[in-house]
């Protein structure tokens, strides 16, 4: 007879592996919902900080300050984050919904844009 891990256990297992690596051995079962879920939070995060914000009308850093100030960069970039915070959390439990699916692919095309601007 094949003794059982108590849950208790497992859990503190996966927190452990989550606070040495960044994910759990149970978090790969599901990784495209464990990132979704993850990257929406982090999202929401930054935007609640919101310390900072790349310049949007171009991809000049300088851009804003070369034009009138204050820009709309601000406004645009809180956003940009909240609505890609949107689409990754309505992934979370619906991912075999087309639109869900659709959305988050959006979120992850616009991640990739604004990659190097993902910072407080």
């Amino acid at each position: 007879m094949k003794l059982r891990t108590p849950r208790l256990l497992r859990e503190l297992r996966w927190f452990i592996q989550r606070g040495r690596r960044g994910w759990a051995d149970c978090d790969a079962w599901g990784l495209d919902i464990y990132l979704a879920r993850v990257i929406a939070g982090g999202l929401r995060s930054l935007e609640a900080a919101g310390h900072g914000y790349p310049c949007l009308a171009d991809d000049n850093r300088m851009g804003c300050i070369q034009r009138s100030w204050p820009c709309g960069c601000a406004a645009q970039w809180s956003a940009e984050l909240l609505d890609a915070a949107a689409k990754f959390a309505a992934y979370v439990g619906n991912e075999d919904d087309e639109a869900a699916q659709r959305g988050a692919a959006e979120a992850l095309a616009w991640m990739a844009k604004r990659w190097g601007n993902l910072w407080d």
